[in-house]
Parts: C-alpha cells; sequence; structure tokens
C-alpha cells in the first residue's frame, strides 16, 4: 500500500506544472525612445503589459508570454527565459531586460531582433 501511495505521490508531482518566475518590472510600458522623465501616453502605441509571471504584447507576433525563469545578471539587468503557446506552436524565447537609470524608462533586447525601447505609461 505505501509503495502504491508513493508512486501516486510521485507521478502528481511530474505532472504538475513548473513554477513560473515574475518579470522584474510591472504595468503597462509604450514603446518609446524618448528620454523624457514622465511617463507617456500609450494611445496608438505598441504597449507590453507586464503582469505577474505574464507579458501581454500588443503588436508582437505572440501576443502572450510567461515567464519560466528570471535572473539577475548585474544591477537592473536581467536575464529571461519566457514560454509561449499558439495552436501551433509550444516555444521558449530568451531575452534581456534592462532597467534603465531612470526608473520609467526600460529596454527588452531578445535574441533575435532589435531592441525595444519602452516608457511607463500614464
Amino acid at each position: 500500500m505505501r509503495f502504491f501511495t508513493a508512486t501516486v505521490i510521485a507521478a502528481g508531482l511530474l505532472a504538475a506544472p513548473a513554477a513560473a518566475a515574475t518579470y522584474p518590472v510591472q504595468g503597462k510600458w509604450g514603446e518609446s525612445a524618448s528620454l523624457d522623465k514622465e511617463p507617456i501616453d500609450c494611445s496608438g502605441r505598441r504597449v507590453i503589459d507586464f503582469r505577474g509571471e505574464r507579458r501581454f504584447d500588443s503588436r508582437g507576433g505572440v501576443p502572450d508570454l510567461r515567464a519560466v525563469s528570471v535572473q539577475t545578471r548585474g544591477s537592473g539587468t536581467y536575464r529571461i527565459v519566457e514560454e509561449f503557446r499558439t495552436g501551433q506552436i509550444n516555444a521558449r524565447n530568451q531575452l534581456t531586460l534592462r532597467v534603465m537609470t531612470d526608473p520609467e524608462r526600460v529596454e527588452l533586447d531578445p535574441q533575435r531582433g532589435p531592441t525595444l525601447k519602452l516608457r511607463k505609461c500614464r
């Protein structure tokens, strides 16, 4: 009986989803190269919305991503592994997130593609 109970518990743990990580910034951020110190009006802009372990992109090829791991790489720099699932594709993506000296600005530097400069939305 003990063997059966241990087997059932082990099978349940293996089937449980991996714990997700939390993004180091939260809220809505709009695409902007501006160096202003104030939050911006994000109407009509590409918006990245960080909500806990999820990241939503208003204009990206994948609108909903989930952080799998977040590792600090220095002052304000994070290496993030995220995953996404579409109807046809399940994949992982890596990027670097930098919180600039002005905390109202961040940069997303994906493994492929250009760096995305973001400012906090009002």
